[in-house]
């Protein structure tokens, strides 16, 4: 598969989750990394730049749009 495209990872606050976000960024995809509370997102975008955090709760969707491109979902 070409390495290009949106990724999606829930989960990625931490633990595997994160490092899949951050793995897939690496490889070129551009990567939006579900979390549920703010200090995490914050984290995140300090720690891995490359990944973009989105305060996300897989058990409230209902505003919820995936991204563009989706090529890829990681729910974690």
């Amino acid at each position: 598969m070409e390495a290009s495209g949106g990724a999606l990872v829930t989960g990625a606050s931490r633990g595997l989750g994160r490092a899949i976000a951050v793995e897939l960024a690496g490889r070129g995809f551009d990567v939006r990394a579900g979390v549920r509370r703010e200090v995490d997102a914050e984290a995140l975008a300090r720690d891995c730049p490359e990944v973009t955090p989105i305060l996300l709760d897989v058990t409230e969707l209902e505003n919820f749009k995936p991204p563009a491109g989706l090529r890829v979902l990681v729910n974690n």
